[in-house]
């Protein structure tokens, strides 16, 4: 998995998405 710095919006994105 590619994820960027935990701080951008594509990453707080996917991990919310993830996460939910």
């Amino acid at each position: 998995m590619a994820i960027p710095l935990e701080g951008s919006p594509s990453a707080r994105a996917r991990n919310a998405f993830r996460h939910d």
